[in-house]
This record gives C-alpha cells, structure tokens and sequence, in this order.
C-alpha cells in the first residue's frame, strides 16, 4: 500500500508514468506531472489521497489521471490539461473532482468505464474532443436530485459533445444545475439521454471563490429535458 505525503513535488518527463499510487492514503498537494510518455498519475487498488492544487499535463501518449480498481481518491483545484488521452480516465472508481479544470485534452474531459461512479461539482470541462464519456455501466453524477451541492459545472466547446451518454436510455446522466454555454442548452451538445435542468443561467466563473460546498451559487432556473439519442459520434 502506497501512503504518500507530498508537497511542491514535480513528477516529469519520466519515459513511463508520473506516479503510480496503489491503495494507501495521504495529501499530494502542489505537485506537477507534466510530460510522462505513458500518463502523468495512476491512481488503483483502493487508493484514497487527497490530490490538491496539482497539475497533470502534457503527456504525449497517456492521460493525465487513471483512477482503475477502487481509487477513490478526491481530486480538487487540480488542472488537467493538454494530454494526447483523456484528462481523468476512471474505471471500477468512484472518485470525487472538485474545483477543477479539465480542458484541451485530445480525447475526453472525463472517460467513465465500467462500474465508474465520480461525482463532479465546480469544474470546468473545456475544449476537449467530448467533455464526459459515460460506457456502459457507469455513471458519472454532475448533478443530481439527490445530493444538491454537486453540479454547479461549466461545461462547453467541447469538439464532438459536452456529454456522451452510451448506457440504455433507461439509465440517464444526471447533469443538473451546470452552464452549458447558453440557457437553455443547444440539445445537440448531448448524445444519448441526459437530464439537464435546472440548468445554471450564466457561468459558474467565481466558483472557487464561493466555497460550493458550503453556499451553493444562486443563478439556475428550472428547463425543459432535452434527450437526443439519436445523435451518435462519428
């Protein structure tokens, strides 16, 4: 088990990953994995750090983050940008992201396999090929009804879409309360079933500053379910 404490570490330019983390716990707080041929950071069997105020970025090849097998490590005021994967890769994971950025990633913001279940509020998933991939099986929470300080996302110009829903259309991603560019949201941004409103009416910019976990952001009204699961990718 891989109980790791670091802080102002820089994990780059390695011909493999940035770090790998199997299970333990710990803080990893401003920390840099930027240029690893393979990926910037693994996250697997049952890790649960705390990955605060890092960066993971410019990998050639890889992601910046892989959360596989139980890693359900909180990811929160982290950038994940610029890797020719996906930015947040999470299979058989159910991690937490929180006042994040995810932008300009060659695949996805977020790819969700299998039994994935992260839960995401405050980010902003920008300029990626698709915002959040959902396979079937899992289930990205952006917003649900359930648990209303999550969502509060800002999610747009993404390439192909801002959301890529694959389950059944029986099995729906919640994504309530978030900006999606315009209000309402244009429903050609979604693939597949998505619940989006309410839906914020302006962009969640100070989210940082307003502490969502504790006052959630005014600004959101109540919109019309958009469903488009006949738009499919290329």
């Amino acid at each position: 088990r891989c109980t790791l404490n670091a802080v102002g570490c820089t994990f780059s330019s390695s011909d493999s990953l940035g770090a790998r983390l199997l299970g333990g716990g710990g803080t990893i707080r401003g920390s840099f994995f930027t240029g690893n041929a393979l990926g910037g950071l693994v996250c697997r069997d049952g890790a649960a750090h705390q990955i605060i105020a890092c960066t993971a970025s410019e990998s050639p090849v890889g992601h910046g983050v892989a959360c596989y097998r139980l890693a359900n490590v909180t990811i929160d005021s982290c950038t994940v940008a610029l890797n020719a994967g996906h930015g947040i890769l999470v299979k058989n994971s159910s991690p937490v992201l929180k006042r994040s950025t995810i932008s300009d990633n060659a695949q996805c913001g977020m790819r969700c396999m299998k039994t994935a279940y992260p839960s995401v509020t405050a980010c902003s998933i920008l300029r990626n090929a698709v915002g959040v991939y959902a396979e079937p099986g899992s289930n990205p929470n952006l917003g649900d009804e359930m648990h209303p300080q999550i969502g509060y996302n800002w999610i747009e110009m993404n390439e192909i879409a801002a959301v890529a829903n694959y389950n059944s259309i029986s099995t729906p991603i919640q994504a309530r309360r978030n900006w999606w560019g315009s209000a309402p949201p244009d429903p050609g941004i979604f693939i597949g079933r998505v619940v989006c409103d309410p839906w914020l009416v302006s962009s969640p910019m100070d989210m940082a500053e307003t502490g969502v976990d504790e006052d959630l952001p005014p600004g959101f009204e109540l919109g019309q379910h958009f469903e488009n699961p006949l738009h499919r990718m290329p």
